[in-house]
């Protein structure tokens, strides 16, 4: 299942989904680096994160995952592949947990 994760942070919630892949995933290890097979069927597609320390430790730990700026500028089209049915099936909208937030 292709995965869109939105607001992403660090990625928290696509390493949950990815650590679902393996059936021995090792939490001391990057998505990247780890041993176990991994069966592909959880794959995040792309993030959207606007704060520039969470973008470099999202390009350090998903090299080869594009990183969007604003979640009002996605480029939807090219995100669903060009086709209608051609798309993700997980928006994962990440909670904003800054010391800016209004939420903490």
């Amino acid at each position: 299942m292709k995965i869109l994760d939105l607001f992403s942070g660090i990625g928290g919630i696509s390493l949950g989904f990815a650590s679902a892949n393996f059936s021995e995933y090792d939490f001391s290890l990057k998505p990247n680096e780890q041993k176990a097979k991994n069966d592909g069927f959880f794959k995040t597609i792309a993030f959207c994160e606007i704060e520039p320390f969470c973008k470099k430790i999202l390009a350090k730990n998903y090299p080869n995952t594009k990183i969007y700026d604003d979640v009002k500028t996605l480029p939807l089209d090219e995100l669903r592949g060009g086709g209608r049915y051609n798309h993700w099936w997980f928006s994962l909208p990440g909670l904003k947990c800054s010391r800016r937030s209004s939420w903490a």
